[in-house]
């Protein structure tokens, strides 16, 4: 049987409003959606983690982003929300988190023939290939599993890694989706017993943004900010832990493509993450902007901007924008569109 919450059928009925009703009936002038990928092919390192889209669907959503919305770029937005200067009326930024190639072969081409700027997001560890994001690395964990002749070879080897009798390729799977961040060397050590090697995964597909091609992008007139040193969940970390991957990411990127401003993106959420840690960034001025991913709510500060998934649910953005407007008129309504942060703040 399906349970579908109050909030989702609520969201799924206001969402056949007109979208101009809706922005009004929501109190939403801005909007800031976000994607991972955009690829017409199977990409290995994140089929198991999300469902891109490819291009036709891109182009159908910019289409119907663009139609109802104006295009502004960092730079607007950052003077807005720190300055208080004005963005044209139903304005949007768009981003994109992770640093994947894709980005330079796909995106950029697309989004300058739209006229459309954009900011990308990269983890600096990642840049080059010189390293996997331990997501990837699960993903294309499942995918080398998906072989059952692979899994029958070392299954009795992957029995006695999870200590288990008789492990199946679901159970498999399920707890390989678990391995946390802090746990990520266990993905190398399964890697090793099925003799899969990520060294040559990384060489071989070049899945991130190279330091030439951030910098073409930045030349085309793209921004770029921060989304970490290596992908970790930011509720996860201890205060110290948050700010040395802030600080020295983004210090990474301002020093070295000498950039005029500093935005950093939450790897996965800023769910979780304390008023401290905003009073610490935004009062020392390493960051002057922040993003989140919780749709479109409130949150403590103007700086800290909370933006729409463009990937889940699978929907066209003329059903997503409808329905995450719709969820936030739902909010509103019952009290719970604020994102919560406990302690004192100390900035505006």
């Amino acid at each position: 049987m399906v349970i579908i919450s109050k909030q989702i059928l609520s969201s799924y009925v206001f969402s056949s409003l007109p979208i101009s009703f809706l922005l009004s009936l929501s109190r939403t002038r801005n909007i800031f959606p976000y994607y991972h990928l955009i690829s017409d092919d199977k990409v290995i390192h994140t089929h198991h983690l999300f469902r891109h889209k490819n291009t036709d669907e891109f182009k159908k959503d910019l289409q119907f982003i663009t139609k109802h919305f104006t295009p502004v770029g960092l730079l607007e937005l950052i003077a807005f929300v720190n300055q208080g200067r004005g963005l044209p009326m139903n304005a949007m930024h768009l981003t994109f988190d992770d640093g994947y190639r894709e980005n330079y072969d796909v995106i950029a081409p697309i989004l300058l023939e739209m006229g459309i700027p954009a900011t990308f997001f990269v983890s600096t560890d990642f840049i080059d290939n010189k390293k996997l994001c331990f997501l990837n690395k699960i993903s294309i964990l499942i995918e080398h599993l998906e072989d059952l002749d692979i899994f029958s070879e070392y299954g009795n080897e992957l029995s006695s890694f999870f200590k288990l009798r008789n492990i199946d390729i679901e159970t498999t799977r399920k707890l390989i989706r678990e391995i946390e961040y802090f746990d990520k060397e266990k993905l190398n050590e399964i890697a090793s017993i099925t003799r899969l090697n990520f060294e040559e995964y990384l060489e071989e597909m070049q899945p991130f943004l190279t330091e030439k091609q951030l910098r073409i992008l930045i030349s085309r007139g793209f921004t770029i900010g921060s989304h970490s040193l290596n992908h970790p969940r930011y509720s996860s970390l201890s205060l110290e832990e948050q700010l040395i991957q802030t600080k020295m990411s983004i210090n990474h990127l301002v020093n070295n493509y000498q950039l005029k401003y500093r935005a950093f993106a939450f790897p996965h959420s800023d769910e979780g993450v304390r008023l401290d840690f905003f009073n610490k960034v935004f009062g020392s001025e390493l960051i002057e902007i922040s993003f989140g991913t919780g749709g479109i709510r409130d949150d403590c500060s103007s700086r800290v901007i909370q933006r729409i998934s463009m990937e889940k649910p699978a929907l066209g953005a003329n059903r997503l924008v409808p329905l995450q407007l719709a969820r936030r008129t739902y909010r509103d309504l019952v009290g719970i569109n604020r994102a919560l942060r406990d302690q004192r703040n100390d900035f505006q």
